[in-house]
């Protein structure tokens, strides 16, 4: 958050994927998620489902330390648009970040 802060975008935190649902139900506006996949009470395999489920539809980058393709495979069958493994660079977050602003236009 501290990196996407300094670029200059309005971050709003959740702890795992149950309280990112939670702050999407009470009306926060976010035009992307980034998520990582291990996270307690709702990992991000669940989020995902939830948001396809739901039908939220904002874009979604994973950022993970998990880097064997069958997570990637996973994470985009379930519709992320972005999966970035750590440690990852900071400039391709911040462009991931930006498109979604751009798309979410």
């Amino acid at each position: 958050s501290m990196l996407l802060k300094a670029n200059g975008f309005s971050v709003v935190t959740a702890v795992n994927g149950q309280d990112a649902l939670d702050k999407l139900e009470d009306g926060e506006n976010v035009f992307s998620i980034i998520t990582d996949l291990e996270m307690p009470i709702m990992h991000g395999y669940e989020l995902l489902r939830e948001l396809q489920a739901r039908k939220i539809d904002i874009p979604v980058a994973v950022l993970t330390s998990r880097a064997g393709e069958q997570h990637r495979n996973e994470a985009i069958s379930l519709g992320a648009s972005d999966y970035l493994v750590k440690p990852f660079d900071e400039e391709g977050l911040i462009g991931v970040v930006s498109r979604h602003q751009e798309e979410m236009a």
